[in-house]
């Protein structure tokens, strides 16, 4: 019986950290096999629009077709701009800067959603919480 109690949460275990890594690891299918991404991101308002960095953008940066949130089930999209100079050079790899026509309440937490072209015809979702 305790061996059984044991297993249970041994696999138990197992399941939490797989859900861990899949969480902060995503593995995205490019032309030259696979593209370890490891996306993060923040927003903050300005001039009553959300305003989202991503960042870490594993070669993705010139395939991306949209940027959105999706907030009370509607699809909100971001208006792609250059960061300013000095603003994020603190972070690695600086994927966009979006503008979302978008404000939330607050201590509200929300997916930052990237679409992007895989090789081929098939786009690819990534999306990214508020680190």
């Amino acid at each position: 019986m305790i061996i059984v109690i044991l297993l249970f949460v041994i696999v138990a275990i197992g399941f939490m950290f797989a859900a861990y890594m899949y969480s902060y690891v995503r593995f995205v299918e490019s032309g030259v096999g696979l593209v370890r991404v490891y996306p993060s991101a923040t927003y903050y308002y300005s001039n009553g629009t959300l305003v989202a960095y991503v960042y870490n953008d594993g070669g993705i940066a010139d395939r991306i077709i949209r940027v959105y949130v999706n907030f009370n089930a509607t699809d909100y999209d971001c208006t792609l701009i250059k960061p300013p100079d000095g603003v994020v050079a603190a972070k690695s790899t600086t994927l966009l800067l979006a503008q979302c026509p978008l404000r939330l309440p607050d201590n509200t937490i929300i997916a930052i959603t990237i679409v992007f072209q895989n090789a081929g015809p098939r786009e690819v979702k990534i999306s990214v919480y508020p680190s």
